[in-house]
């Protein structure tokens, strides 16, 4: 944890682009090509920022969330995208996955986060560590005869 605040929050905001966007990487990189990439999206509960890592108390829950993704974007580059979506400012990506809206109509935001890949939940109530997500984006790329 102490390593993600080290880095400084601009390190954290710039992979905080790539996570939520997805298709964009680091400066002077290349769009993703969808067909070889794994898409990741983490379904957040409302929060004050895209990250959750500002004001004057930091939750450690969403340092190492932010950890984990930048471990991810480091070890799979180009191979996988992690979108992140805020329930309080993107509600229509919410909306827009049949899967989430169900779980939200039955379950309410408590459910949050849910996370998603090629488009299986996989994860709720609580964010993946980096181990599952390493695990996941490695079996998807093996099912795609990847490595």
């Amino acid at each position: 944890m102490a390593d993600v605040v080290a880095r400084g929050l601009d390190e954290v905001r710039a992979t905080s682009l790539w996570t939520r966007r997805g298709q964009e990487i680091e400066e002077g990189g290349s769009l993703l090509d969808d067909n070889n990439v794994v898409r990741v999206e983490i379904f957040d509960p409302p929060m004050c920022c895209p990250t959750g890592i500002c004001g004057p108390t930091i939750d450690p829950v969403l340092l190492d969330i932010q950890e984990a993704l930048l471990k991810i974007h480091k070890q799979f580059d180009r191979a996988a995208s992690v979108e992140r979506y805020l329930l309080s400012q993107q509600a229509a990506r919410f909306m827009q996955n049949p899967q989430v809206l169900a779980l939200l109509k039955k379950e309410g935001t408590g459910i949050l986060p849910i996370t998603v890949v090629e488009g299986e939940v996989v994860k709720t109530k609580s964010y993946p560590s980096f181990q599952e997500l390493d695990q996941w984006i490695k079996a998807r790329r093996n099912n795609h005869g990847q490595l």
